[in-house]
């Protein structure tokens, strides 16, 4: 009975030093630790399934938006008339997210804008003008409502104020007998403006979520601008120096007057009237603008944090703290 117990203790003892040098062995770890990720068979990886994949927090704070809005602007100038005449535009731009409260957002556009003496109270001097303009804009947003990186926690409408600076190109043009016309070359007033201006551009809008990606936004702006020729209208009309001396286009784009006299039943005071003012050079020009757009977020960190690090728990704690 001794010896069938001695030899019992010396199998257990040989079996745990077997195990213990098989768990030793770098070899035995090597296959260990890769049997969770290959076949020990094919030798290939393991795909896990999606639903047992962990997912990383999103961090939206330091996200990129893609944008594109479609525009409709109204111009306010010296030939603005009474009615509401919207044209239309297209842009598309960049946003990054700063923090709770602020984004950065740069964009490009093109709008039309257009007007006209008719229906004011100086339609006899019978002006009126089309111009595309090509803008460049950088924005500051502010959120009015803190903005929360947590999609489901995010508000379902987020109101913001914007302001920023931009520059734009445009060039102004006139139809006389079928044909568009290019005003600043024509130098109807005997200036020779420049086709570019700096912009100023502030307004409010509400951004609407969609889904983690996806944020539809209504936007209405004012741009205010540096020069008073957007309409090529800022000053007087001299026919003994203004517009070019040899050019009949370019003196019948200047004073159109007698074109509207022309017309039957055009006998009001403009007829009497020996005024040859065209606009008021005081007063720069500028438009309106409204948009819709679709944002969506092309990038977006994750959120790690340093367990050691007394700043990462203070943000920890604070961000508790919000939920």
């Amino acid at each position: 009975m001794r010896q069938f117990q001695f030899n019992y203790n010396i199998v257990k003892a040989g079996f745990l030093a077997l195990l213990l040098f098989f768990l030793a062995s770098p070899d035995s770890f090597a296959q260990r630790k890769s049997w969770g990720n290959k076949s020990s068979i094919t030798g290939k990886k393991f795909k896990s399934p999606n639903k047992f994949k962990r997912k990383k927090p999103r961090n939206y704070i330091n996200s990129i938006k893609a944008v594109g809005q479609i525009n409709t602007t109204k111009y306010y100038g010296d030939l603005a008339n009474n009615s509401i005449t919207l044209r239309p535009g297209v842009g598309f731009g960049l946003q990054y997210r700063i923090n709770e409260s602020l984004a950065a957002r740069t964009n490009v556009a093109w709008n039309r804008l257009a007007g006209s003496d008719k229906g004011s109270d100086y339609e006899f001097r019978n002006l009126s003008f089309r111009s595309d303009l090509f803008e460049w804009t950088a924005e500051i947003v502010y959120d009015i409502l803190e903005y929360n990186k947590m999609f489901r926690r995010r508000h379902l409408v987020s109101p913001y104020l914007y302001m920023g600076i931009g520059f734009g190109f445009f060039n102004p043009q006139a139809e006389l007998d079928g044909t568009w016309y290019s005003l600043q070359p024509l130098q109807t007033e005997g200036v020779g403006y420049k086709r570019s201006t700096f912009l100023i551009p502030y307004g409010l809008g509400a951004t609407f979520k969609v889904n983690p990606h996806l944020d539809v936004s209504l936007q209405a702006g004012n741009y205010l601008t540096f020069t008073d020729y957007l309409d090529d209208v800022s000053g007087n009309y001299d026919p003994t120096k203004n517009a070019l001396p040899s050019d009949d286009i370019s003196r019948q784009l200047a004073d159109r007057r007698q074109e509207y006299l022309e017309i039957p039943g055009n006998t009001s005071t403009a007829r009497n009237s020996t005024s040859i003012i065209r606009g008021n050079p005081d007063k720069n020009d500028g438009y309106f603008g409204f948009s819709v757009k679709v944002e969506y977020t092309i990038k977006v960190s994750h959120q790690t944090y340093n367990i050691n690090s007394n700043v990462s728990r203070f943000r920890i704690i604070k961000s508790i703290k919000k939920k």
